[in-house]
């Protein structure tokens, strides 16, 4: 097809969506929040030397009161003025860039399964080596910069997935959103 298609209406979900369009009551709690050095993993996705400093939120996030993920995310810190003063219960990663003229322009998911680890398994109530779907975001800017990655892990019954097609400028997309 050729025809575009006008995707105003798709975008990114953010969890709290996501969580409420599915019925639930969402919530997070905060586990941690840091500045640490990008070490090795990390100074490859962001293209920082290793001893860069990135801010780190770790967030359980449940619906209903049942903890469904846990969100380990990444980001520079000079891109939000006062991060470590942001209270992320309150506010999204997402409204914290808005707020600080960061465009978002692409989003990659990397799907995978893996065991829930120590400190994982604890936040989500469950014993370790228990099997959890493992989401990778990478967000980056106009220019092609990380600004954002996360690494989730979700209990495998709030695990469902849908795409989203979209057609523009002849180039067709298939976009992945899921909980």
């Amino acid at each position: 097809m050729q025809t575009d298609i006008d995707d105003a209406a798709i975008h990114f979900k953010g969890m709290n969506e996501l969580l409420s369009r599915a019925g639930y009551e969402p919530s997070s709690s905060i586990l941690r929040t840091q500045l640490r050095s990008a070490g090795f993993c990390l100074s490859r996705i962001f293209d920082v030397p290793e001893s860069s400093e990135l801010f780190q939120i770790v967030r359980l996030r449940s619906g209903n009161g049942v903890p469904i993920s846990v969100e380990n995310t990444f980001t520079i810190p000079s891109l939000i003025k006062g991060i470590e003063s942001i209270d992320f219960k309150v506010y999204s990663l997402y409204d914290t860039f808005r707020m600080n003229h960061v465009e978002i322009q692409h989003i990659n998911q990397k799907l995978s399964s893996t065991r829930a680890r120590q400190s994982n398994a604890r936040a989500l109530g469950t014993a370790e080596g228990t099997p959890v779907m493992r989401i990778q975001i990478t967000a980056l800017d106009g220019g092609d910069n990380v600004v954002e990655f996360t690494d989730v892990a979700v209990l495998p019954a709030f695990c469902s997935y849908y795409t989203d097609a979209i057609i523009s400028d002849g180039v067709y997309s298939i976009n992945y959103q899921g909980i």
